[in-house]
């Protein structure tokens, strides 16, 4: 998940004025978008990116300018963990469905396009997988399971392998 943090806004503005820089000059050395250094300004929120550029372009310490760093939501957190368990579900109907569709034409093909299927159902499924998993990780729903749904997994693939 990626980190907010809040930030003095008139000491940004104040540097950057003292400088003779307007938004668009700073954007560009900072390699931002101009919409950033204004959404920035206006409303004292911004990446910890975008604090380490700004930090630097203005050669000043980022305890200088930095209020706090911004907690996630548990609202938006819940959603995210509701999204993330359904997106898994999905995938696991789908990766079932899948694989019925093939186990019912088996007569049908011969044994090489039955073993293609099999890998490319499986594979897309985990790939799908990876997608999720890692949208997971970067919207902090993985730490907020709390190791519970790494444990379901184990169980389900144990049971799978018996």
């Amino acid at each position: 998940m990626e980190m907010k943090m809040k930030v003095d806004t008139e000491v940004l503005k104040h540097h950057r004025t003292q400088r003779a820089w307007t938004q668009q000059q700073l954007a560009d050395l900072c390699d931002v978008s101009l919409r950033t250094i204004q959404r920035v300004e206006k409303e004292g929120i911004a990446s910890a990116e975008t604090v380490a550029a700004l930090s630097a372009v203005l050669e000043l310490e980022k305890a200088s300018f930095i209020r706090a760093e911004v907690k996630p939501d548990k609202t938006d957190l819940e959603a995210h963990t509701v999204a993330f368990r359904f997106k898994i579900g999905l995938l696991l109907v789908s990766q079932f469905i899948g694989l019925a569709g093939i186990w019912a034409s088996q007569h049908k093909l011969s044994e090489q396009q039955y073993v293609l299927a099999l890998a490319l159902v499986s594979g897309g499924c985990l790939l799908s997988l990876a997608a999720v998993l890692w949208q997971g990780y970067k919207q902090g729903v993985l730490a907020h399971l709390d190791g519970r749904f790494e444990d379901k997994l184990v169980r389900a693939w144990q049971r799978l392998r018996r």
